[in-house]
């Protein structure tokens, strides 16, 4: 079973890599990395970072598992809806707000030039609608993906219910040849990340985790060193051949190899981190990572400018971990302190309380 420490210490995992993807990345990365052979040496460190992007399909992933759980138990789809894109946003909203405030407070301004384009972005629906330079922050393309995929997975939960991995294998096919749809600036084309949602659900489903567990207890000490090196290869090699060879052309591929990489990932941290320090680590950190994904943007621009921490990769990496899950801890504090997790829990008891009609 994939419990809740284990959704945490995945989380974990993959904010740290968002945070080095976004720190590394160069603005031409396809065109820059395109037939370079990979090396440790400084240079290479967009290669590594254009690797990192598995970690946004490990978020679509566990959004698709956890988006998932009790929607059978829903009453009708409206309900579902209500609940989930609730579920999503309110912790958001707050978030969203305390860092307009701080912007406000700084720059002496206001950031919308409109109310309008703010209630486009707590809805979030800005990247959506073709005006992706209007958010506050690039990463909230994440938060517009994410409310699209509420609304279509109970959809995908049926077809992936009734026919398993058959329709992972169709989404493959068609991915490369329809239209990208909405294609993000930051995020790429959203159909990029279906496969990775579609596996999700898979894995809630057919409870793969439970049986993948199974089958790894049973084996011995050689076969599960070998399994974690091989799902380290798996993780790297897929995706760097999706990242760096595989074109937009070829949006099936692309997103099947970097899926495939990041469930490696996600298996990995499952299977081999389920103790010790650095399982800790990861765990608390996720534990916080939804505030670190939204806010790790502005702290990284905000340590560019100090010299003795820019001036070094690594202590500009350190700093930037550390800083985004001290801001995001502080955020934590406030939202528990001004009872905003309650209000929560509130409104989401009583809108399981209400009676909706399930469409015949």
């Amino acid at each position: 079973m994939f419990t809740k420490e284990d959704t945490k210490r995945v989380k974990g995992i993959a904010v740290i890599m968002l945070i080095f993807h976004h720190l590394f990345l160069v603005d031409d990365d396809i065109s820059y990395l395109a037939g370079q052979p990979f090396s440790f040496s400084a240079i290479d460190l967009p290669v590594i970072a254009v690797c990192f992007r598995l970690c946004v399909y490990m978020f679509c992933f566990l959004s698709a598992y956890g988006t998932s759980i009790g929607l059978k138990d829903s009453k009708s789809y409206l309900q579902y809806l209500i609940y989930r894109s609730w579920r999503l946003l309110s912790p958001y909203w707050f978030t969203l707000v305390v860092l307009n405030i701080i912007h406000a407070v700084i720059y002496r301004s206001f950031f919308y030039p409109n109310p309008l384009l703010f209630l486009g972005d707590l809805i979030p629906v800005l990247d959506i609608i073709g005006l992706p330079y209007s958010m506050f922050c690039p990463v909230l393309w994440y938060m517009n993906f994410t409310l699209i995929m509420i609304v279509v997975l109970p959809l995908i939960f049926k077809l992936i219910e009734r026919f398993g991995v058959i329709v992972i294998g169709v989404t493959l096919l068609i991915l490369n040849f329809i239209p990208a749809g909405i294609d993000s600036p930051f995020g790429g084309p959203y159909t990029l990340y279906l496969l990775a949602v579609e596996f999700g659900v898979l894995f809630r489903t057919r409870d793969l985790f439970g049986k993948i567990r199974k089958i790894y207890e049973d084996r011995s000490f050689v076969l599960k060193v070998s399994g974690f090196i091989g799902f380290i290869l798996s993780a790297f090699i897929s995706t760097y051949i999706a990242e760096v060879y595989i074109p937009y052309s070829y949006l099936g591929v692309k997103s099947f190899l970097n899926t495939i990489g990041a469930v490696s990932l996600i298996l990995l941290g499952y299977l081999y981190l389920k103790s010790g320090i650095v399982s800790k680590v990861m765990e608390f950190i996720g534990n916080y990572s939804y505030d670190m994904f939204l806010i790790h943007i502005m702290v990284r621009d905000g340590l560019a400018v100090i010299p003795f921490i820019s001036g070094n990769r690594i202590s500009l990496y350190i700093a930037n971990v550390i800083c985004s899950l001290l801001a995001a801890f502080a955020l934590d504090l406030l939202k528990r302190y001004a009872g905003w997790y309650k209000a929560i829990d509130k409104v989401s008891k009583k809108i399981k309380a209400l009676r909706f009609e399930r469409a015949n």
